[in-house]
């Protein structure tokens, strides 16, 4: 019983680390990890659309490196193909924006960024 117990304690002690660094992994990607917490949890959730649009991008095989800037990383997909990641520019644009230019997150421009994430993956799912 208390090998069972332990392993269960083990396993939850695990999973926080794991939130913690997930956590901690995404305010880094989101150049958040230097502003108050309050700050940081408004801004998480009104950028999480970066992080899908990332995610979205590593499922199909391209990492942004930590070294590079959203901007740039940006720059370099639609150089390779500018009809594919046309929406990569204009999502990251939107992110620096709402990151760096304090805009709002408003109706309007929630729907231009659900549809700007649609034609990426649309135009992801394409084969070339």
């Amino acid at each position: 019983m208390i090998v069972v117990f332990s392993f269960f304690i083990l396993v939850g002690i695990a999973s926080l680390v794991h939130t913690w660094v997930v956590r901690r992994r995404r305010l880094v990607t989101l150049q958040l990890n230097r502003l108050p917490r309050r700050e940081q949890r408004g801004l998480a959730r009104r950028l999480s659309f970066y992080l899908a649009m990332l995610d979205m991008l590593e499922r199909h095989g391209y990492h942004r490196p930590n070294w590079q800037s959203p901007y740039r990383f940006a720059q370099d997909l639609a150089s390779q193909t500018p009809h594919r990641f046309d929406s990569v520019i204009d999502l990251t644009e939107a992110f620096y924006e709402i990151r760096f230019g304090h805009r709002r997150l408003d109706e309007q421009r929630r729907r231009l960024i659900k549809t700007l994430l649609r034609n990426l993956e649309r135009s992801l799912a394409e084969k070339t």
